[in-house]
Formats: structure tokens, sequence, C-alpha cells
């Protein structure tokens, strides 16, 4: 391995600056010297390596994204990134790895040559550029440990007073260390490309669905995020929730009654019988309106008890799991339940 004779022989030069896929890039040659010959460089010690660095523009979020301050992370959690992005990240830890790397074989080769000592200038220099980027960079990525080493290590190189270049060492090991623990410690999950349709979608069952059972938006949505994350019995939970809520709306929309207690702490079984009761009391006549009625109110009915019976009761006395086939028919049959119901019941028009 060759030595280099001083940390600022890497200046950068900005070659080509292009965006790719909302994702600036920079192009960069550095231009090293060794202080010995370079294997395959023998006639000359400077040699130029190109590196694509890969920085963001202002369209991918950051951690201080309102209503995600102080997340830790540069995008909101529970945000969809593609590989690009997590590339992205991953290159830049191993460009400041790869020059603390340097920094330090730097530093060795200065005390080996001329004994220990304070912070010569080139090293003091050498620390403020590398350090004020890396600062930036973990305090977006929430690596705590990084950062206090940064703090401790730009207070060793300070200008006014540098400390001794052995505990300018010490830190160096001590931030390379902590970068690759922390950076071990970011944990992505990675969802299908087939069901990436489901993930953190706002409208799964449509506007309509959303505009007349508001109380069940987050439900539909969390089924939607277990469906993308493969987690399908919690899928099939929400969605017998969301059905909960229509179910509640349709007694409220005939103007059901409870003696006992109010709708919402009514077992479905309990709401189910009332509905059919309240149905069969309806006004007789004859007429297409009627029998349109009749239709709809006997149809959501049924609908509803075929949930209760066959997933609902399963499911919340944990006497099944299911897998993603089983989840998503449960999807398919809720929604068509749901959309069935807000053409005619709303929360909204409810007394």
């Amino acid at each position: 391995m060759s030595r280099w004779s001083n940390p600022q022989i890497c200046p950068v030069q900005v070659a080509r600056n292009f965006y790719f896929g909302g994702i600036q890039m920079v192009l960069v040659h550095l231009k090293i010297e060794a202080s010995e010959p370079v294997p395959n460089h023998n006639r000359n010690r400077v040699f130029t390596v190109h590196l694509i660095l890969f920085m963001f523009n202002n369209n991918i979020p950051t951690a201080t994204t309102k209503g995600n301050e102080n997340r830790g992370l540069p995008f909101p959690p529970r945000t969809l990134i593609n590989f690009w992005v997590i590339q992205c990240h991953a290159v830049q830890l191993l460009c400041f790895w790869s020059n603390l790397n340097e920094l330090r074989s730097g530093v060795r080769a200065h005390t080996e040559q001329r004994g220990d000592g304070v912070a010569p200038d080139w090293l003091v220099e050498a620390v403020d550029q590398q350090a004020r980027p890396l600062w930036e960079f973990c305090r977006h990525l929430g690596f705590p440990v990084s950062l206090s080493r940064l703090d401790r290590l730009q207070f060793l190189a300070s200008p006014a007073q540098p400390g001794p270049i052995r505990e300018i060492y010490s830190e160096l090991n001590g931030l390379i260390e902590s970068l690759m623990q922390e950076a071990g410690s970011v944990k992505f999950v990675h969802i299908p490309k087939d069901r990436e349709v489901f993930f953190e979608k706002d409208e799964l069952f449509g506007h309509a669905v959303n505009e007349a059972f508001p109380s069940a938006v987050f439900e539909i949505k969390d089924a939607g995020n277990c469906l993308a994350a493969e987690l399908d019995t919690a899928a099939v939970f929400h969605l017998m929730r969301t059905a909960e809520y229509g179910l509640r709306s349709l007694a409220r929309h005939l103007k059901v009654k409870l003696k006992k207690h109010p709708i919402e702490y009514a077992e479905w079984g309990t709401l189910a019988v009332s509905i059919s009761a309240k149905i069969d009391s309806l006004p007789s006549g004859r007429g297409k309106k009627k029998d349109d009625d009749l239709e709809f109110y006997r149809g959501s009915l049924s609908e509803c008890l075929f949930l209760k019976d066959v997933w609902r009761n399963r499911v919340m006395h944990t006497r099944a799991r299911y897998n993603h086939s089983d989840a998503l028919g449960v999807f398919l049959h809720v929604k068509e339940f749901m959309t069935r119901l807000a053409s005619r019941v709303a929360e909204s028009n409810q007394t």
C-alpha cells in the first residue's frame, strides 16, 4: 500500500454535473499523489481517479420535511424509495469512509517519519475539509455516535489550539468504526414490485368510500400497507375493522336503536339481528323504489354476514392465518361491500 505524502493531495475537480431519475450526480476527478511509486504508474506518481458522487436535489425529502422533524433519516418513514436512493447514500458513505482511511494513513505516515506532537497545519485543514460535509451527512442519517466523534475530532484539530496528533489518530479510528456500525443499524424493508400498488395509498377503495366513511380511511390505508409488507393476516384484521365502520353506518342509516349500549359497542351479531329486524319493519308497498331499497339493504346485510362468518370471527379470535391470496380476496370483498354502501350510506348524513 502506498503512503500519501499529504492528505491535501486529493483536490476535487467537478468535471460534470448531471441528473438521473431525480438524483443529482457529480462526476469528479480525484488527483492523487503518492509518496512511493504506485503499481502500474511507476513513471508518474500522480494519477487520476474518476468517481461519481451522488447528491440530492430539492425533490428528495429531507429530515426537516414538515411533519417529520428529527426523524433521523433524510426521507420520511413509510416512504417508498427506490434502489438508486439507497445506493446514493451508500456511495456517499463509502466516499467519506475512504477519505477518512486515507487521512488516517497520512497521519500514521507522518508520525512514523516525524514522531508525535501537535497536529500540523495540513492535518488541521484536512480535518476541517472532511468534517464539515461528513457532519451534515451524519446529521441527516441520525448517527449520534459519529456526530459526537466528529465534534471531538474538530476540537482536537482546532486551528487556534491543535491537539496531540496521537489523539487525532485515535479519534479517526473511532469515527471510522462508528460510521460502519451506525450505517449497519439503518434498515430498509423491500416492497415487491407487484405489491407496490398497495403501499401508502390514500384511496384504495376510491374517493367515494373515503368521502362516505372518513373514519375508515386509516384502516383502509393500513390494510394496504400490510398487503404491501406481506403482513397478510394483519391486512385481514384491518379490513374487518373497515367493514365494521360500514356496518355501524348502515345501522345508523336505518335508525337502529339498541337497548343496552351505543351502536359502537355492539357486537356484529347483535347489530346484524337489529338491522334485519329494521329492514323487515320497513313500510310495505310495491314499486321499483321499494324493491331497490330492499335489495340494497338485504344485499348489504348479507355481504356483511358473509364477512363476519368467513373472516371476521376467525381473524379476531385467532382461529386462522392468511396468505396473500386469501388477504387479496378479502380486500376485494370488503372493497365491494364498502363501495356498495357508499352509494347510499354515509357517516355525515346520520343523526
